[in-house]
């Protein structure tokens, strides 16, 4: 009896570990996917799509150029803001969370949501996201890149150099 006791034990402790570090890599293929699908929408459509950052909810989600009542195309100055359609939160997996939000390299320390764009062109709103799991000490970055819109994934975290103007002599 004891040694299925110990057994189920060290089982369930080397479980323990694996799950959450599978927890952030679930959430960083989620994310990036709702990335993809919101650039890919926003050229295909030829219209922009939005992402939506909730950092102290831990969450996320697509805005479309959608009116939700009427189904049509928004029209900027004429559509209440509230009407434009939504897809449903994400919300990052428990253990998990946004460890920084960093736009056009400054990082965003706001209490409510953020927006960044994929217009047409497939072009981005410049920013990355930095996931962590606190627990585990783990980190993954998400870069998106303004001018194509595509993004770069890189283990830990990872910040751009900033360009100065003696690297162009």
């Amino acid at each position: 009896m004891a040694i299925i006791g110990l057994t189920t034990y060290v089982v369930s402790r080397s479980f323990d570990s694996i799950v959450p570090k599978e927890r952030l890599n679930t959430a960083v293929r989620n994310l990036s996917a709702i990335l993809r699908d919101a650039r890919s929408s926003a050229i295909s459509r030829n219209l922009p799509f939005q992402v939506e950052y909730d950092l102290p909810n831990r969450r996320y989600r697509v805005l479309m150029p959608f009116n939700a009542t009427e189904g049509r195309t928004m029209r900027d100055g004429y559509d209440d803001e509230n009407q434009r359609a939504k897809s449903s939160w994400e919300i990052l997996p428990d253990g998990v969370e946004f460890a920084e939000l960093s736009v056009a390299g400054e990082p965003y320390s706001g209490t409510e949501p953020y927006r960044v764009v994929f217009d047409a062109r497939g072009s981005a709103t410049e920013h990355l996201v930095i996931l962590s799991q606190p627990r585990f000490e783990t980190f993954f970055t998400i870069e998106v890149l303004a001018l194509s819109g595509h993004f770069r994934m890189h283990d830990g975290v990872w910040r751009r150099e900033r360009v100065e103007d003696g690297d162009f002599k």
